[in-house]
């Protein structure tokens, strides 16, 4: 399982804020109409038309699709041919014959086993984002879709029916909730996977289905945090022509990150300004001349930033050296000391010239060197922490943003990734205004979150172990520690636990009105193996409050453990005993009046899973540590977006510092925008 702590650096590390104010009606109507985008009334009328044209899924698309399959099972199969005994173990592990029976022409299978195929080629090991294995998985995910559209939608009335989640989309006037988001995403990707209105597919993802996920980094701060003083000693002794050189350098300057006009990536250029001072003895047979000499320096990296990674080019350097002879002398003594000296001091300002010359040369490339080699090791460094926790995890899971673009002006650096798929919508309401002075930024939509759970955790079984891990993972590395054996009344060991979820919606996060609500939704919760529960819902609800430059969540005193139709406040039977149980190990109960002591006795007692937490200010590490600390300054939870903003601030004027008055955390407040993603 990826890092979802790395992953939580990556989304708070950079960030983009949209802000286009839209007009207001100075005199509301007295009737607020039904619906106030003039454009979902024409395409609700766009949707109804298509009802005459639905049809079920010709068996020719079916075939088709089932043949891509088989022939990237076949490829699949060389592939691992080739592999010796890892390849043996890649077939039995992925269940290879199995599947090759499963889509054979004819073959009567129920659908929902396609997702445990499915599951196997979308994991953590290591291997399954290349090529061979990303193809299989592809291609079954199309087939198992196309498959369970077939069997559930086997008429025109029956996909009537499915789109009508589409309608309701239209002329919904208030925020959209998750289940609503999700009934009109499988009825969208019904409609896209039949095949009959594409024009209107596209309608209806231009309206309701945004980038979900939105960072800007302002280039003041990355280029403060990222500059460098230089000023380093070196000393050089080489040999060219008989001529012996030994000389002391001094050089004194400084870096500086500038951004380039970019639209499909990140572009930044890290310019170096200096200057050396070289002291120098050089011994030319009995001559010896020492000399000063001065040189001006500029050299140039350019780095590129996109989905891949880091990029570095080729650094370019240039150098302009002025030197002056200091004086002459020789290791002779007399009268051939004195010719010598005499010498040496005509010839050498001859070749003054060619040797200004020579040492350009030198030290362009001596430069150029030292930021390719800086470079290299600062983007393998780079590359290597994005690729292995956060890019490759989620391409095997295939949860990696479908759209997922970096660029820069002149001024910012902005991501706006929008994970959707077929089956899935992105942000349906564009993000709340930002506050463009901040340092950084991020927004995302719960869409972004629940898409990801989606492709992640359907119908996979969840064990006690696997939740502490991810769970642990958010805290501080002093926290980061398994939690104490739950043992009995009688000191014997409690039995372990696990969840199978389910397929649809298995983790989800619902934000607004500044709370957070998490809902994991479960087939089956058993308890060594055993089902002690079924078909139900954990539900965690927070309130966010923003507090001196940090936000603070509690947790409500209760953890609900719901059927997974009923909602928090229904009146509902249950096995009370098992949801006890469940609740303990999932969630310790919180007191707000207990003691410092109470409560570390009962954080080391039960599991750390649905705990309070604060999102505290971010120390800034290496370079960037001299620009102090990253405070929070605005946040927002509501309507679906979260949006953190941070300015960087030293100790002596973090808000709560002694040395002045708190400072409270703004509010962002919603506003109508600009849909264009990434446009100000």
């Amino acid at each position: 399982m990826f890092r979802h702590k790395r992953l939580s650096a990556l989304v708070l590390g950079m960030t983009i804020a949209i802000t286009a104010p839209a007009a207001l009606a100075q005199t509301p109507a007295p009737t607020p109409p039904a619906n106030p985008r003039p454009a979902m009334a024409k395409l609700r009328q766009l949707i109804e038309s298509i009802r005459a044209k639905l049809r079920p899924i010709a068996p020719d698309r079916i075939t088709s699709v089932r043949e891509r399959l088989q022939t990237a099972v076949a490829r699949l199969e060389t592939y691992l041919n080739r592999s010796g005994q890892n390849g043996l173990d890649w077939r039995e592990y992925l269940a290879l014959e199995n599947l090759k029976t499963a889509i054979e022409p004819g073959v009567d299978i129920d659908p929902r086993v396609f997702i445990l195929f499915q599951n196997k080629f979308n994991a953590k090991h290591v291997g399954l984002e290349e090529r061979p294995f990303a193809d299989v998985a592809d291609a079954l995910r199309d087939y198992r879709h196309l498959v369970n559209v077939s069997t559930t939608a086997t008429d025109a009335k029956a996909l009537e029916q499915r789109i009508e989640p589409l309608i309701k989309l239209t002329t919904l006037t208030g925020p959209v909730s998750t289940d609503e988001l999700y009934q009109a995403s499988q009825a969208l990707g019904l409609l896209e996977a039949t095949d009959v209105a594409p024009e209107v597919v596209t309608a209806i993802r231009e309206e309701f289905s945004r980038p979900n996920l939105l960072f800007y980094a302002k280039e003041d701060f990355v280029a403060d945090g990222a500059s460098q003083v230089i000023d380093r000693w070196s000393v050089d002794n080489s040999c060219k022509k008989k001529t012996f050189v030994h000389s002391h350098t001094h050089t004194v300057g400084s870096t500086r990150s500038d951004f380039v006009e970019s639209p499909h990536q990140g572009l930044m250029k890290t310019i170096m300004r200096g200057t050396a001072f070289t002291s120098s003895t050089a011994h030319a047979g009995p001559a010896i001349v020492t000399a000063r000499a001065t040189t001006q320096l500029f050299g140039q990296l350019a780095l590129t930033i996109d989905e891949f990674g880091v990029k570095a080019k080729c650094a370019t350097a240039c150098a302009d050296t002025s030197i002056c002879f200091t004086g002459f002398g020789s290791t002779k003594r007399g009268i051939v000391g004195r010719v010598v000296t005499r010498i040496a001091s005509r010839q050498a300002p001859k070749q003054r010239a060619q040797n200004e010359h020579e040492a350009n040369i030198k030290a362009a490339q001596t430069l150029a060197e030292s930021l390719d080699k800086a470079a290299e090791t600062q983007v393998a460094k780079l590359n290597q922490n994005y690729l292995d926790n956060i890019r490759l995890p989620l391409v095997r899971y295939n949860a990696f943003p479908r759209h997922f673009n970096i660029s820069t002006t002149n001024d910012r650096l902005s991501l706006v990734a929008q994970n959707d798929s077929q089956f899935q919508l992105g942000a349906p309401n564009p993000p709340p205004v930002a506050d463009p002075y901040n340092d950084m930024i991020g927004q995302i939509h719960e869409t972004f979150f629940n898409n990801m759970m989606e492709s992640v955790f359907a119908r996979r079984e969840v064990t006690e172990d696997d939740i502490n891990e991810y769970t642990n993972r958010f805290r501080p590395a002093e926290e980061q520690k398994p939690p104490k054996p739950l043992v009995d009344e009688n000191g014997e060991p409690e039995p372990k636990w696990s969840i199978v979820l389910t397929e649809q919606n298995p983790i989800t996060l619902e934000v607004d009105n500044n709370v957070v609500t998490l809902t994991i939704r479960g087939l089956a919760f058993k308890q060594d193996g055993k089902n002690s529960l079924v078909n139900r819902k954990i539900v965690a609800r927070y309130t966010m409050t923003p507090e001196n430059g940090r936000v603070i969540a509690k947790r409500d005193q209760e953890l609900y453990v719901l059927p997974l139709d009923a909602k928090i406040g229904d009146n509902v039977g249950l096995a009370v005993a098992a949801i006890n149980q469940l609740k303990k190990r999932l969630g310790e109960p919180i007191k707000r009046d207990e003691t410092p002591e109470e409560k570390r006795e009962r954080e080391e007692k039960y599991p750390r899973v649905f705990r309070d937490f604060v999102l505290e200010p971010i120390e800034l590490k290496e370079g960037f540590a001299k620009l102090g600390t990253l405070v929070i300054h605005q946040f927002s939870a509501d309507d679906g977006w979260l949006t953190l903003g941070w300015r960087a601030e030293h100790p002596q004027s973090r808000p709560g510092h002694t040395s002045e008055p708190p400072k409270p955390v703004v509010a962002v407040q919603a506003g109508a925008q600009d849909n264009s993603a990434g446009g100000e």
